[in-house]
């Protein structure tokens, strides 16, 4: 999944952000922009990153507006 994100630059995640945070044990959210229900549709889009080869790699996160927990992950590049 890492690989799949650095290299191609986005990644589609079947999951929550818990489930995320399990596979990836060293995310964190660093910006929440928006995470609620809005007239139905559960709705989040964050700003987070993770630790991988001793660089921090920042990504945006945004949730399928559908009933399927899916997560679209985009690549934004390392930190510093």
């Amino acid at each position: 999944m890492i690989q799949k994100i650095l290299s191609e630059g986005s990644y589609q995640f079947e999951g929550d952000l818990t489930d995320l945070k399990k596979c990836m044990s060293s995310f964190k959210i660093t910006k929440v922009i928006c995470m609620g229900e809005i007239q139905g549709l559960n709705l989040c889009e964050v700003f987070g990153r993770f630790r991988y080869h001793g660089q921090n790699h920042r990504v945006r996160i945004s949730k399928y507006w559908g009933d399927k927990q899916i997560l679209f992950i985009e690549y934004k590049g390392v930190e510093g």
